[in-house]
């Protein structure tokens, strides 16, 4: 996913994620829970009985483009940078210093990769600094309406209190969390969970544990929609946003998939 973020000086940042856009609750027990990382995934149960007891709302705006039933959203690759990773017959062996482990650091990215010795028909890097340097142009030109731009008429808006929205791509979120039993890998679609300010305390029980099963997203205060981009604004600078469970500033985002946008390298 693309993750287009506008802050309030009119500066702008682009995320790239593969997992998840989330707000509300869920963000709010995954980072808040940090201080008690010492006790591994248990503390995610001691802070959601917490945070259910201090229950929190928060104004929103949420606009989505609904996918159609039987849609598979867009599955056709991007092309990359023919500089990033081209395939090649002759490959220099590395020398020995560039057998460390290289990070490529930029605004937008953050690559780790242990560098080792080619075989023929294997993988050459290429510039990859100067790639990374230009993340922003990654993957294709967005075809929705820019942040600062009118809603399409085509996209749903819904503005009010919320318990939480929740994005992913991925049908597990975690080792024991199927929170989108729908997803598939290559459906080209964005899975968009709602929980409004209205839902009770028992609703909320219900679906924190009801994750193994996948059957959270039959509890009443669920609203779960296949989307192919969305929008997200905060009415207030209070609580999380986080990007593939990273905490990001409380601002707003426009999200959008790039279908097969990621190669997977393995040996």
């Amino acid at each position: 996913m693309r993750v287009l973020q506008r802050f309030p000086d009119e500066s702008e940042k682009t995320y790239y994620a593969v997992l998840s856009v989330g707000y509300g609750l869920l963000a709010d027990i995954d980072i808040e829970s940090e201080r008690l990382r010492s006790l591994g995934e248990s503390r995610f149960t001691i802070w959601a009985v917490l945070r259910l007891i201090g229950l929190k709302t928060y104004r929103m705006k949420v606009s989505y483009l609904q996918a159609e039933p039987g849609d598979k959203g867009e599955t056709q690759p991007q092309r990359l940078s023919p500089r990033l990773f081209r395939s090649t017959t002759e490959v220099e062996k590395p020398r020995n210093d560039e057998l460390m482990r290289r990070t490529i650091s930029a605004d937008t990215n953050i690559i780790s990769d242990p560098l080792e010795p080619f075989a023929d028909n294997q993988i050459e890097y290429g510039d990859l600094a100067e790639d990374f340097v230009a993340a922003d142009t990654f993957g294709p030109s967005s075809k929705y309406s820019p942040l600062t731009g009118e809603i399409p008429s085509d996209w749903v808006t819904i503005e009010g209190d919320f318990v939480l929205v929740y994005a992913v791509l991925q049908r597990f979120i975690g080792t024991d969390n199927m929170f989108a039993p729908k997803s598939k890998m290559d459906d080209g679609l964005i899975y968009l969970l709602l929980i409004r300010g209205d839902a009770s305390r028992g609703q909320l029980f219900q679906f924190l544990t009801s994750f193994e099963s996948g059957t959270h997203v039959d509890v009443p205060c669920c609203e779960m929609i296949p989307v192919k981009a969305f929008r997200l604004e905060p009415q207030t600078s209070e609580g999380n946003l986080t990007i593939d469970g990273e905490k990001v500033p409380t601002a707003p985002v426009q999200v959008e998939i790039l279908p097969s946008f990621y190669r997977v390298f393995m040996r």
